[in-house]
């Protein structure tokens, strides 16, 4: 039964789409409900209503069907008949008690929708039923301000013919003004100025009519029909912008006659915006060069400037649009070529850091100072080399820059050519610079700079132009510092193997060895020893390779080839548990690594989600204050959650106690205070270590008594 009443409904809702009288007829007859709906909650009504199948609703109708019934969208049978224009269906519907005022989602009655559509017959029909004309949908917005803005100019006289208020603002305080000359055409226009609409009213951003009417085209003759009854031809938005602000901000083809326009009726041509912005700015990021020409011909300063400094010779530059530029140039009486903003940059500057290469040609060409600097000290050079346009430097050379000019940090094209890796850059460079060893303020060369990033081949570039391998910064620093302290093998043998001097030391008396012991950079600790490097050398704190070391690997190494402490570092660490904590993080470490393949970390951020700041571990760490060595591994093996069993746990704590030979301050060993009765508790959670684990444990105990 109810497959049979599915089957008619769709036999229905297909009868009323097509207008079949018969077949809606027979459907009825077999008992399709006129109320049924389908998957938009329409009804037959509202589908013979939407396809003007005026017989199919009178029938539907006289079944009772409801005219007030609505689908998803809220839209009833009338919206629908009123949406497609048919003017004998709207009569229907209304003859048979259709309300006529009622609204959908978004508001709207039929009058709203047939006035957007621009169906003049069924707007008088409505009319001539009381369709309320002042009705406003969510958005405010009247049938007025609908047919203006969709262009209906028949529509919006038949509504101003029947009083509708010409002023009525929507929401967002639009008349229906605004809304022809947003969208809706000359045409309507004219009507609303031929009935007297208020041109100088402004919606809530505070664009009159005139500020829309230029998102758009529209006639010149229009725009001297709107200015006669304008009065305020300057008059601003809510960002300080003119009608003549808004002319340049979208300059269609042809703009000029009505900037020309705009200004003989009273529109100051260098007016300034908020941000201190003239038309003739605005013009400049664009290519229509014919609202420049007219700007100009009117007599707008080419060099005013905004807020930052920026005057239009500076926009065009930025925008890549060269022909603009030259109109500019051409133009503008008294173009200052070289006008600085508030950083300094020229247009030689935008362009060089943009690498417009064309636009940079023309500035040249027309005197731009090609050494002109910014606040910063940075020439057009500077800017081309660090941003790695090789052809805009030889440009730049072309025109007889300086390439030994410094910037405010002593840098030189060079030097940022190296730092940035630019080799064909360097190459161009190196033709014409006087010194390649030139420093900065740091004292650093190209070649330190180059030798910090690791870049080998701009590396290899600088010294095959001879430059100082050994040059020293202001701190004494060479080369291969900054290559050993980043940690580049490549780097540090391609100095080494060029004559670095291995055991040159810095203002701390740090060697390079110290630097990459530091870093845990095994590769090159090992590639300087091999050097010669003094594996003892000591810096101004008496500290040695070994005493800087952290990783484990490197530590071996440097015992193995016989590293020592310190002189005054020598028993020291006994005092304050350093050499404990250190041993303590090694043995766990390589513990980690070999048994749960893991990385023990020892950031601060892990410690303190760990332990709490005033436990054994932390302050060994971070306060150097003497405390157990066993309380570092007991925290480190908690940390970890090594599953150590008690006698193992033992022999590890030994082990440290063997290596640092430190008691207490009370006298106390460590292997003591071990047996207390909560650590043994502790202990007793722990799962069983077997097999190969103990083993290992055992190597790896063996192995830190060999680093003492």
């Amino acid at each position: 039964m109810r497959s049979t009443d599915t089957n008619n409904v769709h036999t229905l809702h297909g009868a009323s789409a097509r207008g079949n009288v018969k077949a809606v007829q027979q459907a009825l007859e077999k008992g399709a409900g006129v109320y049924k709906r389908n998957s938009k909650d329409r009804t037959a009504l509202h589908i013979a209503a939407s396809k003007g199948h005026a017989e199919v609703v009178e029938i539907l109708l006289s079944e009772h069907a409801a005219t007030e019934t609505k689908d998803i969208e809220g839209t009833t049978a009338l919206h629908l008949a009123c949406r497609k224009g048919y003017p004998s269906v709207v009569e229907v519907l209304l003859d048979n008690g259709a309300e006529v005022n009622q609204q959908n989602n978004d508001g709207r009655t039929a009058l709203h929708i047939a006035a957007s559509e621009g169906h003049a017959r069924v707007v008088e029909i409505l009319l001539s039923r009381c369709a309320d004309i002042e009705a406003k949908d969510i958005a405010g917005a009247t049938a007025l301000h609908q047919a203006a803005y969709e262009g209906h100019p028949e529509v919006v006289e038949i509504l101003l013919r029947r009083h509708a208020d010409i002023e009525a603002k929507s929401l967002s305080d639009t008349t229906a003004l605004h809304e022809a000359c947003c969208k809706g055409g000359d045409e309507v226009v004219e009507v609303l100025l031929r009935y007297k609409a208020k041109v100088d009213e402004k919606d809530i951003n505070g664009l009159t009519a005139l500020h829309c009417a230029f998102y758009r085209r529209f006639s010149s003759k229009l725009l001297k029909l709107y200015l006669e009854r304008s009065n305020d031809a300057n008059a601003k938005d809510n960002k300080g912008r003119t009608a003549l602000h808004y002319a340049c901000l979208n300059p269609v083809d042809k703009v000029g006659k009505k900037i020309e326009i705009l200004i003989k009726r009273g529109a100051r041509v260098d007016e300034k915006d908020n941000s201190g912005f003239t038309a003739l700015h605005y013009a400049s990021e664009h290519p229509y060069n014919n609202a420049i020409i007219a700007l100009l011909n009117c007599g707008a300063n080419v060099n005013e400037q905004n807020k930052k400094g920026l005057a239009a010779i500076h926009f065009s530059s930025k925008m890549k649009y060269e022909g603009t530029m030259r109109v500019l140039l051409e133009n503008g009486s008294d173009v200052d070529v070289d006008k600085k903003d508030n950083n300094g940059f020229t247009a030689l500057h935008f362009a060089s850091r943009k690498s417009y290469r064309n636009m940079m040609r023309v500035l040249l060409d027309n005197k731009a100072n090609v050494d002109k600097r910014d606040d910063g000290g940075l020439t057009a050079l500077h800017h081309a080399s660090i941003y790695g346009d090789t052809e805009a430097m030889e440009l730049l050379l072309e025109f007889q820059a300086d390439a030994d000019k410094k910037d405010n940090d002593g840098f030189t094209a060079l030097h940022h050519a190296s730092e940035n890796g630019m080799i064909i850059g360097m190459s161009l460079l190196l033709e014409v610079t006087v010194n390649v060893d030139e420093k900065d303020k740091k004292g650093f060369t190209a070649l330190h700079h180059a030798s910090r990033y690791g870049d080998t081949e701009a590396m290899e570039l600088l010294l095959d132009n001879d430059a100082n391998v050994n040059q020293k910064s202001r701190n004494n620093i060479t080369a291969l510092h900054l290559a050993c302290g980043n940690g580049n093998t490549g780097a540090v043998k391609l100095l080494l193997d060029n004559g670095a001097h291995v055991n040159e030391k810095d203002e701390s008396d740090l060697t390079a060895l110290h630097l990459a012991s530091r870093g845990g950079k095994y590769k090159i600790v090992k590639l300087l020893l091999s050097k010669g490097a003094a594996i003892n050398a000591e810096d101004l704190k008496c500290r040695t390779p070994l005493d800087l070391a952290k990783e484990i690997k490197v530590v071996k190494l440097l015992h193995k080839e016989g590293a020592k402490r310190g002189t005054k570092t020598r028993g020291q660490e006994t005092k304050t548990g350093e050499k404990s904590a250190r041993l303590a993080r090694f043995i766990l470490h390589d513990f980690l690594d070999r048994e749960k393949k893991e990385q023990m970390s020892h950031d601060e951020t892990k410690l303190r989600e760990v332990l709490p700041e005033g436990c054994g571990l932390w302050k060994h760490f971070h306060t150097e204050s003497s405390h157990h060595d066993h309380s570092v591994v007991w925290n480190l093996v908690i940390a970890n959650r090594l599953p150590l069993r008690r006698e193992k746990w033992m022999e590890l704590r030994k082990a440290v106690m063997e290596v640092t030979q430190m008691d207490d301050r009370h006298g106390e060993c460590g292997l003591q205070l071990a047996s207390s009765r909560d650590e043994k508790e502790k202990l007793d959670d722990w799962v069983t270590m077997e097999g190969d684990s103990r083993d290992k444990m055992k190597r790896v105990l063996d192995e830190t008594r060999t680093m003492t």
